[in-house]
């Protein structure tokens, strides 16, 4: 059974999702915040979590362990220090359909291990020092519809990568080094509605030039800058 110090498995009802965090927690606090919530600890019917948080930096021992009856469809790691065996632990998850690892020092090794996912949707990696080079793994990857790379060191070049996707919905490239050029790399894209470009260079002049580019094929596409 797992310590109530240190891990919480909380459902809320029936209705909602269940999620699972890891988190460090005195026994106190952790009572608290199970009446808080009015949930219920359940340790052993681990195969319903949907919804996985890793939230301490120092990921338990027996992360492996704890973790290998579940099959859920998104993880997210907030500040979590993982090592290579732990991302190893995720990727025997057969619905894996999303995951966020903003501020991960690790999301260049992360990267081309979730990609074997065949389920996956959403990839949110922001402000981590992914690049061009690291996101090759996802050329011409089907499925995906949403990806967050804002902050990162990505260039025009991870564009022309992008424009393989062909069911991306969303693209952030906030803060990165994409220009105007960049853009029309996705020209070719059919089911495109948002591209985040705050904080790049792309012009107001270079995003309106884009949307008549694509006038036919993307009449709704929006171009934030």
């Amino acid at each position: 059974m797992l310590d109530l110090a240190n891990h919480l498995f909380h459902r809320k009802s029936s209705a909602t999702p269940r999620v699972f965090t890891i988190y460090r927690m005195s026994p106190r606090d952790a009572a608290a915040r199970i009446a808080e919530l009015g949930s219920f600890v359940d340790p052993v019917d681990f195969s319903k979590v949907e919804h996985l948080h890793i939230c301490e930096r120092e990921i338990p021992a027996n992360f492996a362990d704890m973790v290998a009856g579940m099959a859920p469809e998104t993880v997210t790691l907030n500040g979590a220090l993982m090592t290579a065996s732990d991302i190893a632990a995720l990727l025997h998850f057969p619905s894996l359909r999303g995951i966020v690892a903003h501020h991960m020092d690790f999301a260049s090794t992360l990267l081309p291990a979730i990609v074997k996912s065949s389920d996956l949707r959403s990839i949110a990696m922001s402000h981590t020092s992914i690049t061009d080079t690291d996101v090759t793994v996802l050329a011409n990857r089907s499925g995906l519809t949403s990806i967050h790379f804002a902050g990162t060191r990505l260039t025009d070049i991870a564009m022309t990568t992008f424009g393989t996707l062909p069911d991306l919905e969303l693209l952030d490239v906030s803060d990165t080094h994409v220009t105007n050029d960049g853009l029309h790399q996705l020209r070719d894209l059919r089911n495109l509605f948002t591209i985040n470009a705050r904080g790049t260079s792309v012009t107001a002049d270079g995003a309106n030039g884009f949307r008549r580019l694509v006038a036919n094929s993307l009449p709704d596409v929006e171009v934030l800058v």
